[in-house]
């Protein structure tokens, strides 16, 4: 459950890096001005904060791979909304941009809790290191991707291309669940498990620090 967790993490993030690092040129390339790419960041972040507000509600109630799943969603939505926007109407992009609240929150509530609960007790920083390496070479593959499919065919095709690769994160992730997300979570409370969300203070500290970071890639 893990390996699969961690598969669907990479997968996700993979088509996240393009879509928060590469929509302005998308938008420019659909018609859209600076003062609407500004639109765009306010919008993003004015809809993180009530779900980073809701996100330990829905963690404690739903679990941290129903969290991924609900970021998985909520992406491969955003990426196919932007390839059916046509070009001239670029305004209707920013009907998609309130999804970056959900994705981010749900994906960076849910892998932190996630990776909380696998590392032993004190050595959670650690395993947000493991999350950083993951989500860093996600980055790395996205961008190298998306930059060569975005030159050679285009960026509609591009963006199509990462959605499935989110789905097929999102799909391994489900299948996964089905078949052992019961066991697991029997196991844990057998074990004395803890299924609190974000029960250490570094794990919260890093799910702040992670969030500034997205908003400030944004801004760049």
């Amino acid at each position: 459950v893990a390996a699969t967790f961690f598969v669907s993490y990479f997968c996700l993030y993979t088509g996240f890096s393009v879509v928060e690092n590469l929509n302005f040129l998308y938008f420019e390339y659909l018609g859209g001005s600076n003062s609407l790419n500004g639109l765009t960041v306010a919008l993003t972040v004015l809809f993180e904060i009530p779900i980073f507000h809701i996100a330990p509600k829905l963690l404690k109630k739903f679990g941290p791979s129903v969290l991924l799943q609900i970021a998985n969603i909520a992406l491969i939505t955003r990426i196919i909304g932007y390839t059916i926007v046509p070009e001239g109407q670029v305004h209707f992009v920013l009907f998609f941009e309130p999804l970056h609240g959900i994705i981010l929150g749900c994906l960076q509530t849910g892998s932190v809790d996630f990776v909380s609960q696998l590392i032993p007790s004190g050595h959670e920083s650690s395993g947000q290191g493991l999350i950083a390496m993951f989500r860093g070479l996600a980055g790395i593959l996205g961008l190298s991707l998306g930059g060569i499919l975005e030159q050679n065919l285009g960026p509609r095709f591009m963006y199509r291309t990462l959605s499935f690769i989110v789905a097929i994160g999102s799909v391994i992730l489900a299948i996964t669940g089905a078949i052992f997300g019961s066991k697991v979570e029997r196991r844990l409370l057998s074990e004395g498990g803890d299924l609190e969300p974000i029960s250490s203070p570094d794990a919260l500290r890093t799910t702040q620090s992670m969030s500034g970071q997205e908003n400030y890639g944004s801004l760049s």
